[in-house]
């Protein structure tokens, strides 16, 4: 079944699993844990705690570059202390959101530069002007979907700042 809807996930996992066998890549199994696209997780989250922790990442957009990564708070940061994050975040697919002025952004898996975890690559990950939507006009309304993207791209953003930040300074 899962197959038939995801045929390139799986021949992704695949070449992964044969790359990391013939590498001799250690792995430790994991047999009680499950996780897919943390869209919508958890589904007991009102919408109005995942809107706060999603607002508070799309009123950075308005501040500094350093407010949206903030490299010192990494995922968790993005969720409020009334949301309990993922153990595990699976980013698997593309991510638009809007800001507060109503333009599009937009965060894709296959469109991030490949030196992004580069020390020597000084742009921060941050998401693109999504060029295929037009701008929402005033008063729009965003729906939990949207809110569980920002916190996706959030998470993703501050992760990558956080573990280069961490990962670039121990190689100093």
């Amino acid at each position: 079944f899962f197959y038939d809807q995801y045929p390139l996930l799986y021949a992704e996992m695949f070449a992964y699993s044969m790359a990391a066998a013939d590498l001799d890549l250690p792995h430790t199994l994991v047999n009680d844990l499950f996780t897919g696209c943390m869209t919508h997780w958890p589904r007991s989250d009102s919408v109005e705690t995942v809107a706060a922790s999603a607002q508070r990442f799309i009123d950075a957009f308005d501040s500094s570059t350093e407010d949206v990564i903030l490299s010192s708070g990494g995922t968790k940061s993005c969720f409020g202390s009334d949301m309990i994050p993922p153990p595990l975040l699976h980013y698997c697919q593309r991510y638009p959101f809007r800001l507060n002025d109503g333009q599009w952004r937009v965060l894709a898996k296959r469109r991030v530069a490949h030196d992004t975890l580069d020390c020597d690559h000084d742009e921060a990950l941050l998401p693109w002007q999504d060029e295929g939507k037009e701008p929402s006009p005033r008063g729009f309304k965003r729906d939990r979907e949207e809110y569980w993207h920002v916190l996706g791209v959030c998470a993703v953003v501050r992760g990558v700042a956080y573990a280069k930040r961490i990962g670039c300074a121990s190689l100093a």
